[in-house]
């Protein structure tokens, strides 16, 4: 038995509650696999999931108008729909968790009311690019959640991660759970299921 069988294993994204802020000043993806990824099989024509930054690239202006909108959260959309926009504070955060699974390039958030800039605080373009097979091929997580069983060998030391087959779908372990929920980070978990083997 794994040291960490029985261990539970959620899935989480971000659900800001106001219109996303616009990514301004975009730039674009890095094309060379990250570390972890691109995962082999049939979804590696998914190629913006797990691939990292540029470190080239401008750096991203989230901006939204203070007059009519609450601040974003500390968590939310980052850029081409597949990284995360994060705080300084939720990366220092996934960074103690899990530093092998994350990747971050500069950003900022800008407050604009009436056309002039309010505030400009700095945050962070975040990407998961460990990936771990978690579940058998073929097995839907959406499917399986609360029950799935997820292959202890396979996550191996990982915390944090994308399903390979599934990547769009990001984990996160127990202990990566309780660390993110008691730092008040401001993501939404769903019990998946639970480590075996």
């Amino acid at each position: 038995m794994g040291e960490f069988t029985g261990q539970a294993v959620y899935r989480m994204w971000f659900d800001d509650s106001i219109k996303a802020p616009i990514p301004q000043e975009a730039g674009h993806v890095a094309q060379v696999p990250g570390p972890y990824g691109p995962p082999d099989g049939p979804n590696a024509h998914i190629k913006f999931y797990g691939h990292g930054f540029d470190p080239n690239m401008p750096v991203p202006v989230f901006k939204y108008n203070a007059g009519t909108q609450r601040p974003p959260k500390n968590c939310g959309m980052g850029l081409w729909g597949t990284t995360w926009r994060v705080s300084p504070q939720v990366k220092a955060v996934f960074e103690r968790i899990d530093p092998r699974a994350v990747t971050f390039h500069p950003a900022k958030l800008r407050a604009v009311h009436k056309r002039e800039v309010v505030s400009e605080t700095a945050a962070f373009v975040m990407d998961i690019v460990r990936f771990c097979a978690g579940l058998p091929p073929g097995q839907d997580v959406y499917a399986c959640q609360p029950h799935g069983q997820f292959d202890g060998g396979a996550i191996g030391d990982a915390r944090v991660f994308r399903l390979t087959h599934s990547p769009f779908d990001e984990m996160c372990t127990q202990e990566a759970f309780e660390a993110l929920q008691a730092s008040g980070v401001e993501l939404r978990f769903q019990l998946a299921g639970k480590i075996h083997g």
